[in-house]
């Protein structure tokens, strides 16, 4: 199952359950920042970070693409910073 509503910063977020499991992802960047597995969840998000569009969301499983780390363009790419859409 899968449903729309809002996230932290009134972000939107996707909500996604599949038995015990349930994953939340933001449009923003497309970023998984929860899946919890049996009440647990496996996924890291920094306490410092940002959702308010101002710069990526910092943690989570994130989009780096199309490349990682330093190189011609912003780290980690441009994938991140843009709105995604289900």
């Amino acid at each position: 199952r899968a449903a729309v509503g809002e996230g932290q910063g009134g972000l939107e977020m996707v909500t996604l359950k599949a038995g015990d499991q349930v994953a939340e992802v933001y449009t923003f960047g497309g970023v998984c920042t929860s899946w919890t597995v049996n009440g647990k969840d496996v996924l890291y998000v920094r306490p410092d970070a940002k959702f308010d569009k101002s710069k990526p969301i910092s943690g989570g499983i994130p989009h780096c693409w199309p490349q990682f780390g330093p190189g011609d363009m912003q780290v980690h790419g441009f994938a991140r910073n843009c709105q995604w859409e289900l």
